[in-house]
């Protein structure tokens, strides 16, 4: 697979700010339709998440981690691909301090139309990622 397009959908600003409460006037993502291009005959899952999850981690460790796969990091506190797809709780973290892991600072979608299994070379498939623009991702 190839990246064909990545382009920045709309600021998510809670559209609704002042509506809801005051935890939500300040939340904002950044959203991103990324087009993917199939290189040759392709048999994925029904369902992509976990998939493109870790087809990103791959990809993001071998261009981030100072250390090659199966490696141990010797700097994963500080490590863009242990920060954002091995994300620890803070030291000190009082709500978080009994988890190994907390929730990965983005959310990658599949779009509804992304449910097909085969993808012939030439193919494109599409998904959305986002994260908040304050976090480490």
């Amino acid at each position: 697979m190839k990246v064909v397009a990545m382009k920045k959908a709309s600021g998510c600003p809670a559209d609704s700010a002042g509506k809801r409460g005051h935890l939500l006037d300040s939340l904002a993502l950044a959203r991103y339709r990324i087009t993917l291009e199939a290189l040759e005959t392709l048999s994925l899952p029904a369902y992509l998440g976990s998939t493109l999850r870790g087809a990103c981690g791959h990809a993001f460790r071998r261009l981030c981690c100072p250390v090659p796969d199966g490696a141990s990091c010797p700097i994963p506190d500080s490590c863009p691909y242990h920060v954002v797809f091995e994300t620890a709780p803070p030291p000190g973290a009082e709500a978080l301090r009994t988890h190994d892991d907390i929730p990965r600072p983005f959310v990658i979608a599949p779009l509804p139309a992304a449910t097909r299994t085969e993808h012939p070379p030439g193919s494109e498939l599409m998904f959305d990622a986002a994260d908040h623009p304050g976090s480490a991702a």
